[in-house]
């Protein structure tokens, strides 16, 4: 006849097992949950406009894949009247495009070469900061007036430059 242990002891002996499990199960969902935010950061980060802040001899992006370059370093500041998509971004080689229309950091292009991006792919006009030693920068946003307001400011440094 099997011997019937008291309830106490059946349950003593699961309680390891059940408190294995909640803590297996409590470090999946945090890591989960600890994915899913950081995925949800970079979509934030990378889909939203640059902040471009103008100082006396650097001009400062803020974003993904963000730099300061010195005034000095500028060869041409332009504004192109045609989306970055029209000029062709070419293929990523270290930057962020998740939905094709923000695009930051370094591409390829076929007919620009290498060039850093900052742009609103479908919005026009482009700025483009043609730069001495490093890739070219081009610099869009959502509105296109905003993009002529900066333009408006750079044109300002412009005289700045000594080609």
């Amino acid at each position: 006849m099997p011997r019937l242990l008291p309830i106490s002891n059946q349950h003593n002996k699961r309680k390891p097992k059940d408190l294995a499990t909640k803590i297996v199960f409590g470090i999946v969902i945090l890591i989960s949950v600890s994915i899913c935010t950081g995925i949800a950061i970079m979509i934030y980060q990378g889909e939203r406009d640059p902040d471009i802040i103008i100082h006396n001899d650097t001009i400062e992006i803020r974003a993904l894949y963000g730099l300061t370059i010195s005034i000095s370093d500028i060869n041409e500041i332009s504004l192109i009247d045609k989306s970055m998509r029209e000029l062709g971004a070419g293929t990523r080689t270290n930057g962020y495009s998740s939905t094709g229309l923000a695009l930051k950091g370094n591409f390829t292009s076929p007919h620009l070469g290498q060039i850093l991006l900052f742009v609103y792919s479908t919005s026009s006009p482009t700025i483009k900061l043609t730069t001495i030693n490093n890739p070219d920068i081009y610099i869009s946003f959502r509105n296109n007036e905003t993009t002529k307001e900066l333009y408006q400011k750079l044109s300002t440094i412009n005289n700045q430059i000594t080609p």
